[in-house]
């Protein structure tokens, strides 16, 4: 199976980081969200201040717009909505740190975007195999997984995505991505169906999503 970097690297391009291609396979949701200003995209020093960061997570913050924070208060207060998890974890799987991504971070106040779109993932990776893992990845604007099967989960409308990747020994794995919008958030689940993963426990994974 490929290494946990590029699965990150192919996550990360469902949520429009410019990184390197791993040949993955992306659309692009056509849904609109409301516009939601916040101190995220605010410009001048100091707003991550009072946060309890280290001057290293501030300085990229400010400089890069990334941080990788271990409570999820904290990055909720960073992003500027309040950041949903999964309440149904698998047996076996652990919870990454929360890591955040503010667009326009560094720029000058008169090109910065005029909404916030932050970008949260968080990486659930299986204790003693962390190539196999599933990934949460939410924000307040659509990212680039639509055009994927229309479906119905509970109620709840979602697209449905499944591509394929080989291992080193020439095995073939199902990747599935659910993308779906709530509340004014949209969120894409994604796992590589290994491990104890599968559809049904996907589905279960994304019922549990909630800012609660």
């Amino acid at each position: 199976m490929k290494s946990i970097e590029c699965f990150l690297v192919l996550v990360l391009l469902f949520a429009g980081v410019t990184l390197i291609s791993c040949d993955q396979q992306t659309t692009t949701m056509t849904n609109e969200s409301p516009q939601i200003t916040t101190t995220a995209t605010t410009s001048g020093a100091g707003r991550y201040q009072g946060l309890g960061l280290t001057e290293d997570q501030i300085k990229m913050l400010e400089e890069q717009g990334m941080a990788n924070i271990e409570s999820r208060e904290k990055a909720s207060a960073i992003a500027g909505f309040d950041i949903a998890v999964p309440s149904f974890v698998p047996e076996g799987f652990v919870p990454g740190k929360f890591m955040i991504n503010i667009s326009g971070a560094g720029l000058p106040a008169d090109m910065a975007p005029k909404f916030n779109n932050t970008k949260v993932q968080q990486v659930f990776t299986r204790k003693g195999d962390r190539s196999v893992m599933f990934t949460l990845i939410q924000g307040t604007h659509p990212f680039g997984i639509g055009g994927g099967e229309p479906i119905e989960i509970d109620g709840l409308q979602v697209e449905k995505t499944v591509s394929y990747e080989s291992s080193e020994d020439g095995q073939q794995f199902e990747r599935l991505t659910y993308g779906w919008e709530k509340n004014g958030l949209y969120f894409a689940l994604t796992g590589i169906m290994a491990g104890g993963l599968d559809e049904a426990v996907m589905k279960q994974i994304l019922l549990s999503v909630s800012a609660e």
